[in-house]
C-alpha cells in the first residue's frame, strides 16, 4: 500500500510539473504582448473604452477581445467584441460582434492580400479591401469604407529603408450628395522601436475608425500580419495636406510604452486623446 501511495504521489507531482511547465511556456510566449488597451479623451467621465486581449493557449495568437466602455455616461460590456479564427495557413475569419459583421482575410505568409465582407444572409463575399503589390512593396490599396465615406484609395506610398514616410488618399464623402475628396500625409518618426502593440502606427489606419482596415489591421498586426511592412519606429507626428497636424507623445514603464498622448490640431483647434496599455 505504501508503494502505491508513493507511485501515485510521484505521478501527481509529475503531472503538476508538466502543467506548470505548459503554463510557463504559454506565459513566456505571450510575454510583451498587449493585455489591455484604454482609450479616453478630456471627457473621460462620460466616454472611455477598455479592451482586453485574449490569446490562444496553444498557439499564443490573438483569439478574442472583450470590450468595456462608457459612452455618453452609459456603461457597456461586450464579451467577445472581436473573435479571430484561423481557418488555415492563409485564411482568417474576423468577427466584429458589436457591428455584427464578418470578414474573411486572405494572406500569403504574413502579408494580407485581400479582405472580404461576408453577407451572413446570402452567404456571399464582397471584396472590401484590395492590396496591390509592385516590386514586393504595396503600390496601392482600395477600401470600400464604412459610414459616410466610400471608395477610398491609398496610393503614392513613400518609403525609406525603415519606415513608410507618407502616402496620398482619395475618397467620396456624403454631404447630401457625394463629394470627391483628396488628402496626403507625411510622417516624422521617433527613435523608439515599434513592437506592433501600439495603435495608429500603420499607414492607412489614421483615416478614421470607420474604415474596414482600421481595426482589422491593428488587431492582426499584433501577431505580425500586415498590409504594409510595419514601421521600424513609432510615429512622432503626422502632417496632412489640409494643414491639420497630429503629435504623439509616449510614456514608458520598464522599457514598454505605457501611455500615448495624442494632440490633434485642425483649423487652429486642438483636441487631446490618450491611450493606456498593459502587457503580459
Amino acid at each position: 500500500m505504501r508503494t502505491i501511495i508513493i507511485i501515485l504521489s510521484f505521478l501527481l507531482a509529475l503531472s503538476c510539473k508538466k502543467e506548470c511547465n505548459n503554463q510557463n511556456s504559454k506565459d513566456n510566449s505571450i510575454k510583451g504582448k498587449i493585455k489591455s488597451l484604454t482609450y479616453y479623451d478630456d471627457d473621460s467621465v462620460n466616454n472611455i473604452s477598455r479592451f482586453y486581449f485574449n490569446y490562444d493557449s496553444k498557439t499564443s495568437l490573438l483569439q478574442s477581445i472583450d470590450m468595456h466602455g462608457k459612452f455618453q455616461g452609459i456603461d457597456t460590456f461586450i464579451h467577445g467584441y472581436i473573435y479571430i479564427v484561423r481557418l488555415n495557413n492563409d485564411t482568417i475569419l474576423f468577427y466584429n460582434n458589436l457591428e455584427r459583421k464578418q470578414y474573411l482575410i486572405t494572406t500569403v505568409g504574413k502579408q494580407i492580400t485581400s479582405i472580404y465582407k461576408i453577407d451572413s444572409l446570402s452567404g456571399t463575399n464582397e471584396l472590401a479591401t484590395s492590396i496591390y503589390l509592385k516590386d514586393n512593396k504595396v503600390d496601392s490599396i482600395y477600401d470600400i469604407r464604412l459610414f459616410i465615406q466610400t471608395n477610398i484609395s491609398f496610393y503614392h506610398f513613400k518609403y525609406d529603408s525603415k519606415n513608410c514616410k507618407g502616402y496620398s488618399s482619395k475618397w467620396r464623402e456624403f454631404f447630401g450628395t457625394y463629394i470627391n475628396k483628396m488628402d496626403s500625409v507625411s510622417f516624422e518618426f521617433t527613435s523608439i522601436i515599434n513592437n506592433n502593440m501600439i495603435p495608429n502606427q500603420l499607414p492607412c489606419t489614421d483615416h478614421g475608425g470607420g474604415s474596414v482596415l482600421y481595426n482589422i489591421v491593428y488587431y492582426l498586426g499584433i501577431d505580425g500580419f500586415c498590409i504594409i511592412k510595419p514601421n521600424l519606429h513609432l510615429i512622432d507626428s503626422a502632417k496632412y495636406s489640409d494643414n491639420s497636424f497630429t503629435k504623439y507623445n509616449y510614456n514608458y514603464v520598464e522599457n514598454l510604452v505605457s501611455k500615448t498622448s495624442i494632440i490633434s490640431t485642425k483649423e487652429g483647434v486642438s483636441t487631446n486623446s490618450y491611450q493606456i496599455y498593459t502587457y503580459y
